[in-house]
């Protein structure tokens, strides 16, 4: 080896210089690598929270009550980052606060005006990241100081610089936040001024306890002065309007439900009654567990604004731009927002539709790429790159509002997206753009619709079957060719009008009242109109009509498709006739009866009630078959089929069987077997003399003659064929009888119905021979001072004797003689009153006349109480008709009238029987009544039936409440007058004191009394 020469030293000495700068410029690259990150986080810091400031003080004042919604988000987030709550000891409450408070949104709500220790213990969030951003400056100043230490103190020296201004410059702007933090309590007390003075009332409803907190602005728009009003949550709902409460309560449901935002508009009562219109906006707070526990809001009067419709419009406008900031915000529009900062273009917000169509992620503080890298990779058209400085976005920051209506871009992925895009510039207060927003939405598949609408619509246009479309007014705006060729308008003559162009007036209106209820249910009707074409000729539609529902839900049109169904349905009622229908008479055959009558089983096993088969057979019918022909007999059948058909009702069947043999069916007869036998005999007497009157048979006249069969039927188990059997033999006993008469099957039914018509009989011929006599009872008070009479009805019969008068007055009731006996009732009780007249110790006496519902109905019913009064020369005073509740069941208003009218003449009223009916109090406090009758079934079991006794106090407190007079009949013995003496009631009329006597023995017992 050569010794070492002064080059070799040289080189050396280079070496280690080298090798010095080297481990120096090791040393100082760390140190000015953090001394450049820190200084630029705290620009970008600064910068971020600058333009973050403006948007939510934006969205703020558009909307105060954002606030409770972006509280909850940033919590949300600071729960993800426990570690720095943790270090700075502070709650998620807290934390949250501290941001709202460093971003310059003081809350407008009462819950957090109350929870004041979130201002008396925050921090600025700027100085807690700022802090941060010291405390890593710091430790990486200390790491990189003790690594120049251990290499060399002089290197470290030369490189301590550069920290140190960042951490004075930390100092400094730490000084300036605790000035900005003072600033904002201030700011604090100057918001409240604001709000006491904003013409929004504020409100917080505590869900659980379900207190309501006002502010006294919110008084002051409901008339009230501060603090005069306790607002709770029945009260809220008791001041809203009847007809918008459901909407209100529903709209607030919705909120808690779907956790959309509250915002609602209905009529609240003020203090002057007045009802004036408010509109509530409002956000619900919710726990942990998901339940919400308050929902605070504000609430403004919009009452001139619901009266004037300009007003309204550009309220509307006012309000679609307030809003405008807030929807950009929001990440789960079904729009993609992408917003850009001013002049940089640097991405601040892109929200998660902007990422999905635009396919990749767009951050604020994700990337510090500039809009042209962030455009590079989009492609329009197929093969040209879109210029950067044609993009809307950048259009928006030069000041310039956009629209493309289709962007074609190709996404880094390769996939292709359509959008319409919307560009606008975002200035502050000072008219300044500070940044450029961007809306844009996928038409791709709205593209693709039009295509497929162009398919759809010649489809239509081709279609065989008639469509119309309307608007929801029923205005037609298209008809296919179709219709024009089946109706004979055309288009231009059918757009604008109405289908009712179409109508014949055959469709029954119930038919186009289910279409309207069905549609404006949002669903769809299915049915046939009967419609006259423009030349007048008829023809039959089978119809589906369905509403047209947008994707928001939302009903535009009906559209209507139509098929002409006029052969279809000729065709198919000519098989039905031919089926179920006799070809010579038109009436229902053999098997449409059987289908019927299976069904009337059916039915009166369920409701109960009777039905009846009338088997009808023509007397002698084969020999006018044999003398004149058949042909003179079908015309026989056909006139009697016409006969037939209006004997009965519409909802029974007259059917015909074959040959002469015809039957009819009765429907919901009486619950009773012997109602139900006497309205069948009245039927069948009516078919009896409709069939016997004479007939003209081309140029023969013929008289015909029926015989009848009857059975009823009413729950039990008898097939089909057991009941024609019987109604059969029925028929043939009538033949049996002599014909040309009628038979029940059931032999005591049979003699029921005897009886029944000789009472009847009876009964018209005791009017006629005056077998009628009264008896009176005694109506008395105290102890047993006579004050007047009852009158009752007896009938004397010479063979059957003293006849009762519940097995008479029901059939006087259904025959209709009760309206001559009820006369003859009032008249003989009004001579009796004028003979009393005469006679002082008798003249005091009123009389009590029962009238019947038939009989107080009758149109003149007034006239003859006068036209009987005026004749006798009685008193009216002395007269009182008694009615029993079953006459209030129909027509009231005519019942007040007629008593009224006799009122003014001096005739009194009683309510008989009063407990036992249904009488609406409402009506029987209008009725011109005198007195309340207990009926005698409560005074029976008064003293053993805490139910009667609690009846009969009740019947003498109301009649004192009305100022009416009571008696009780029935009474029978002391102990029972004793017991309605106690409780107020003093008249009374029963056996204790008289039966019911003839004349001359009442006289005795009155004079001896």
């Amino acid at each position: 080896m050569s010794e070492p020469t002064e080059a070799d030293a040289i080189v050396g000495n280079a070496k280690r210089v080298a090798l010095l700068v080297g481990i120096i410029v090791l040393v100082a690259l760390p140190g000015g690598y953090f001394d450049l990150k820190y200084a630029h986080r705290i620009e970008h810091v600064e910068t971020v929270a600058e333009t973050k400031a403006r948007a939510i003080h934006a969205l703020v004042n558009a909307n105060p009550e954002v606030w409770m919604y972006q509280l909850q988000r940033i919590e949300d987030i600071i729960r993800q980052y426990p570690v720095s709550l943790n270090e700075d000891q502070v709650t998620v409450r807290d934390a949250a606060g501290n941001v709202l408070t460093t971003l310059g949104v003081y809350p407008v709500a009462p819950v957090l005006v109350r929870e004041a220790p979130i201002y008396d213990s925050a921090r600025l969030t700027g100085y807690v990241e700022i802090t941060h951003s010291y405390r890593d400056v710091m430790l990486g100043t200390f790491a990189v100081g003790l690594m120049s230490l251990l290499l060399s103190v002089m290197v470290y020296a030369a490189m301590l610089a550069p920290p140190l201004r960042a951490v004075r410059r930390l100092r400094a702007v730490n000084a300036a936040l605790l000035i900005e933090q003072d600033a904002l309590r201030e700011s604090r007390e100057r918001f409240d001024l604001a709000i006491r003075g904003s013409s929004v009332g504020v409100w917080d409803w505590n869900v659980r306890t379900g207190d309501i907190f006002v502010s006294d602005r919110w008084c002051e728009l409901m008339g009230y002065a501060p603090g005069e009003i306790v607002v709770g949550t029945n009260t809220w709902s008791e001041w809203i309007h009847p007809e918008d409460v459901e909407v209100a309560i529903d709209q607030m449901r919705q909120h808690f439900r779907l956790r959309t935002r509250y915002d609602s508009e209905y009529r609240i009562r003020v203090k002057s009654g007045e009802y004036r219109w408010f509109h509530n906006r409002g956000q619900a707070i919710w726990n942990a567990e998901g339940t919400a526990i308050r929902l605070a809001g504000s609430t403004s009067d919009i009452t001139e604004r619901r009266r004037s419709e300009d007003e309204l419009r550009l309220n509307e406008l006012a309000l679609e731009s307030q809003n405008s900031l807030v929807t950009s915000l929001l990440k789960n529009l079904p729009v993609g927002v992408f917003m850009v900062e001013a002049p940089s273009g640097r991405p601040l917000m892109a929200n998660d539709e902007a990422v999905r169509l635009l396919g990749r992620g767009i951050l604020p503080d994700a990337s510090r790429e500039t809009l042209a890298e962030v455009y590079s990779a989009y492609k329009v058209g197929a093969s040209d790159y879109y210029p950067v400085e044609e993009m809307p976005i950048v259009l928006g920051m030069n000041g310039v509002t956009s629209h493309v209506e289709d962007m074609l871009v190709e996404r880094p992925d390769g996939t292709k997206v359509l959008l319409e895009v919307f560009g606008s510039p975002m200035v502050d207060d000072r008219g300044q753009i500070y940044a450029s927003l961007v809306s844009f939405i996928d038409i791709t598949e709205r593209k693709d619709g039009e295509d497929q609408l162009r398919k759809l619509s010649f489809a239509v246009e081709q279609s065989p079957e008639s469509i119309i479309i309307t608007n929801l007014d029923g205005d037609i705006e298209y008809v296919n060719e179709a219709f024009v060729k089946k109706t004979g308008y055309s288009r231009e003559e059918a757009i604008g009008k109405n289908p009712r162009i179409l109508h014949s007036g055959k469709t029954p209106p119930e038919a186009f009242a289910a279409l309207w209820e069905t549609l404006t249910q949002g669903k769809s009707w299915k049915g046939e109109f009967h419609n006259r074409r423009k030349d007048g000729s008829e023809y039959t539609e089978h119809a589906v009509i369905m509403p047209i529902h947008w994707p928001d839900g939302r009903i535009t049109h009906y559209v209507a498709v139509k098929e002409d169904v006029t052969a279809k349905k000729a065709a198919a009622l000519e098989i039905n006739t031919l089926a179920f229908y006799d070809p010579l008479t038109s009436l229902p055959n053999r098997r449409l009866l059987l289908d019927r009558l299976k069904q009337a089983l059916a039915s009166s096993n369920r409701n109960k009630r009777y039905g009846a088969l009338l088997f009808i057979d023509l007397d002698n019918f084969k020999t006018l078959n044999d003398t004149l022909g058949h042909d003179i007999g079908d015309l026989l059948l056909q006139q009697v089929a016409q006969r037939l058909t209006i004997c009965v009702r519409e909802g029974d069947t007259v059917a015909r069987l074959g040959g002469d043999e015809f039957v009819v069916m009765l429907e919901d007869l009486s619950e009773n077997m012997e109602e139900s036998a006497a309205q069948t005999k009245t039927v069948g007497e009516k078919i009896l003399s409709t069939l016997n009157q004479s007939y003209q048979l081309g140029r023969y006249p013929h008289l015909s003659t029926p015989s009848i069969g009857v059975t009823l039927f009413a729950d039990q188990q008898e097939t089909i064929d057991e009941l024609l059997k019987r109604a059969d033999l029925a028929m043939y006993q009538a033949k049996a009888a002599g014909r040309n008469t009628l038979r029940f099957f059931d032999p005591e039914m049979q003699s029921v119905v005897t009886a029944r018509a000789a009472l009847e009989a009876d009964l018209r011929e005791a009017l006629l021979k005056s077998q009628f006599l009264l008896h009176y009872q005694a109506q008395v008070v105290g102890e047993g001072r006579v004050t007047g009479v009852e009158v009752l009805l007896r009938w004397q019969h010479p063979q059957r004797g003293m006849v009762s008068p519940a097995d008479f007055i029901p059939l006087a009731e259904d025959t209709g003689l009760i309206l001559p006996l009820g006369h003859w009732v009032l008249q003989t009780a009004c001579s009796q009153l004028t003979l009393w007249a005469a006679r002082p110790e008798m003249a005091h006496l009123t009389i009590a006349v029962n009238v019947s519902a038939r009989q107080f109905h009758h149109k003149d019913f007034v006239g003859q109480v006068v036209a009987v009064l005026d004749a006798t020369g009685a008193n009216p005073n002395r007269l009182k008709l008694e009615l029993t509740e079953s006459l209030l069941v129909d027509d009231v208003e005519s019942i007040i009238a007629k008593m009224a009218t006799l009122k003014m003449k001096g005739v009194g009223f009683s309510l008989d029987d009063f407990g036992t009916g249904y009488s609406s109090l409402s009506y029987l406090k209008r009725l011109p009544l005198d007195q309340l009758k207990i009926d005698q079934g409560f005074v029976r079991d008064i003293l053993t039936d805490a139910n009667d006794a609690s009846i009969a106090k009740m019947v003498v407190v109301l009649a004192e409440s009305l100022g009416l007079s009571v008696i009780a009949e029935g009474v029978e013995m002391e102990a029972q007058r004793d017991f309605l003496a106690r409780h107020g009631c003093h008249a009374y009329q029963g056996y204790l004191f008289s039966r019911p006597l003839p004349l001359d023995q009442f006289e005795d017992f009155a004079l001896k009394v």
